[in-house]
């Protein structure tokens, strides 16, 4: 079926059938006939200068909007831009925003607090305490024994304190 057969389809649609919108009349109907070019290349919207209405297509294959114009939809329509797949998008105004104030993230340079407390002067395993706590240590000890065991073939027991003996 064609573009044009779907249109006229549309079109003598009963008004029983239809959804009680917005009614045209025939001589709206046959200038309405000439709005819809033969090829699916135009994208534009396409407004009247009617005063009672305005039509907006809003997206190339779908049917038209009709709204009765007021100042607020003129204005709507004044902010709006096209993109080249159909998408109308609206410029609307920056307001205050209403309730918690936007996050603003504070850095401050140098070493955070927590740092600063656990962290004593001149004492190297201090600072690796930060870094490296005793769940990692543990952990690598458990990976230690497991591969000694998988290699030697025999239980190993690495004790905690060797092994901050052998990092340092």
């Amino acid at each position: 079926m064609s573009v044009r057969q779907l249109l006229q389809r549309i079109r003598n649609i009963s008004e029983a059938s239809s959804d009680g919108g917005y009614s045209i009349s025939e001589d709206e109907q046959s200038e309405s006939e000439n709005d819809f070019p033969d090829t699916e290349e135009s994208q534009h919207d396409y407004v009247s200068d009617d005063e009672d209405e305005n039509i907006l297509n809003v997206r190339r294959g779908q049917k038209r909007q009709r709204f009765l114009s007021d100042s607020e939809s003129e204005q709507n329509i004044e902010n709006s831009v096209t993109a080249r797949d159909g998408t109308v998008w609206y410029r609307i105004k920056e307001e205050s925003v209403v309730g918690r104030p936007p996050f603003s993230f504070r850095e401050v340079s140098g070493p955070t607090v927590y740092v600063k407390r656990n962290i004593m002067s001149g004492k190297i395993k201090s600072a690796f305490s930060v870094i490296i706590d005793h769940t990692i240590i543990d952990t690598i000890k458990k990976c230690t024994e497991a591969k000694a065991l998988r290699v030697l073939g025999t239980e190993w027991d690495l004790p905690t304190p060797k092994l901050y003996a052998f990092i340092g």
